[in-house]
């Protein structure tokens, strides 16, 4: 095998073992998790299998391709593996409270809120970017169940997707308010340039709400610098 067939196959294998792993995670705290946890360190160790392509690879491009492609899938594995979701109000509470401003419920389960955030806007090198949102999904008169989840992506500058996208529940069975958390730290994986992250909130499988948030990533003289651009 050639040096950049191996290369080209090392990053594969990266971004194989990366998605694989965070393809199963524990889910929300309602439900009880049951999946095995990803940690960290299986996003470390898939990205070490690409830093190595780059280092064995003889051609300059590939080596830059194997490496995003290792930073990239790390980025949306650190995500995913770091993902919580927890229930803020009841089905009935949030019933309770449409029902105060309006006379009934709406015909079938609806979104009524759903706000997103990222904290702290401005990091450097080494800290931690916290992601945060907040959903409130009131009933419907159908008393059907309802399934609540997220899906989530990041993409560079050039419009290129970081990794697969990836899913995860807020509630399989019933409406509510609930809140979810998940964060990712500012290396020397990212280049310069702006990155979005892209969420979608989907309601029984249906996409209904979108919200991006854009941040931009410099080179200074005291190192890599994060700053939050819109959300």
């Amino acid at each position: 095998m050639s040096r950049s067939t191996f290369a080209l196959a090392a990053a594969a294998a990266a971004a194989a073992l990366l998605l694989s792993g965070c393809a199963t995670l524990p889910g929300t705290a309602e439900q009880g998790g049951g999946e095995r946890q990803v940690s960290t360190g299986q996003c470390v160790v898939a990205a070490g299998v690409a830093a190595l392509a780059c280092a064995v690879s003889a051609n300059r491009d590939q080596a830059i391709r194997a490496a995003l492609c290792g930073a990239a899938a790390f980025t949306i594995c650190e995500i995913a593996a770091s993902f919580t979701s927890a229930r803020t109000q009841t089905a009935e509470q949030v019933r309770e409270q449409h029902l105060r401003t309006n006379r009934q419920l709406p015909p079938r389960a609806m979104v009524t809120e759903f706000t997103h955030a990222i904290d702290p806007q401005r990091v450097q090198a080494g800290q931690q970017v916290r992601l945060t949102s907040a959903v409130v999904v009131v009933p419907g008169r159908d008393n059907a169940p309802v399934s609540i989840s997220e899906r989530v992506e990041v993409r560079d500058s050039a419009g290129n997707r970081w990794g697969e996208p990836f899913e995860r529940v807020h509630s399989a069975s019933d409406a509510g308010g609930f809140s979810s958390e998940m964060s990712f730290g500012i290396s020397n994986r990212f280049q310069q340039g702006q990155y979005s992250i892209h969420r979608t909130l989907l309601l029984n499988g249906e996409p209904v709400r979108q919200a991006d948030s854009r941040f931009q990533v410099v080179q200074t003289d005291d190192g890599l610098r994060f700053a939050l651009l819109d959300q």
